[in-house]
């Protein structure tokens, strides 16, 4: 069965994104053009090494962005949700990409050419302003998040990453956390071994600051775990 193409003008998604302020001939230029394809969890979007030949738009899902570090191994640098941009700043600097976009459930995302945002650049303002801005906001909570786990210890840098992922995600009506990110994610996300990132959660667990069911976490005592993670002001 062909995947139907949503249409930007109508698309619900497009108030959440930097395409909300786009005049209606230059969406329909963009809804004729644009790429659109399903993904299944775990499909990757783009990966490091690939040219950057335009954006990508989150649709519908979520997505880990991801970058190899020392040894190979995959550290998870920031998240993307519906509505969001990747890929931008390779296709500027007109580089291959520096990261990976993986799905972490089945997703659908929007493809659009380079010509087409350089063309839209040029002649809406408005775009062009929400675009820098957007793509300056992104950079500057990556680079902290990364900054600040970079400088603490196992245990502030698992009890930050539970309360990141509880911002990226929000907490269903039980007040679990709303994401299926195996332990390997988290760990990945902080730049330890699984192995530490379980025992580390199982302490959080005893002392009563945490409950989990199955790969789920809901936070118990908010408070203390702020003071553990030793939070700064981008959460």
């Amino acid at each position: 069965m062909k995947l139907k193409r949503p249409d930007c003008e109508t698309c619900p998604v497009r108030t959440l994104s930097i395409f909300e302020c786009v005049d209606k001939v230059h969406l329909s230029e963009i809804s004729r053009t644009k790429g659109f394809s399903a993904y299944k969890k775990g499909e990757v979007i783009f990966r490091e090494g690939q040219p950057a030949l335009g954006i990508y738009i989150l649709h519908s899902g979520s997505v880990k962005i991801t970058k190899t570090g020392v040894m190979g191994r995959e550290q998870i640098v920031t998240f993307a949700k519906v509505g969001e941009i990747m890929g931008y700043q390779p296709m500027f600097l007109e580089e291959e990409y520096d990261i990976s976009a993986v799905t972490l459930e089945s997703s659908t995302i929007c493809f659009i050419h380079r010509d087409k945002i350089f063309k839209l650049i040029e002649e809406d303002k408005d775009f062009a302003y929400k675009f820098i801005k957007t793509a300056l906001e992104t950079t500057k909570k990556v680079t902290e998040i990364v900054s600040s786990l970079s400088q603490k210890t196992v245990r502030s840098r698992v009890a930050e990453s539970i309360l990141i992922i509880n911002q990226e995600f929000g907490e269903d009506d039980n007040g679990f956390i709303q994401t299926s990110l195996s332990r390997e994610d988290l760990s990945a996300m902080i730049g330890t071994s699984s192995e530490s990132y379980i025992r580390t959660l199982k302490e959080f667990k005893d002392d009563g600051l945490i409950s989990t069911k199955g790969k789920l976490i809901k936070i118990e005592k908010l408070g203390e775990l702020t003071q553990i993670a030793e939070i700064y002001n981008y959460l």
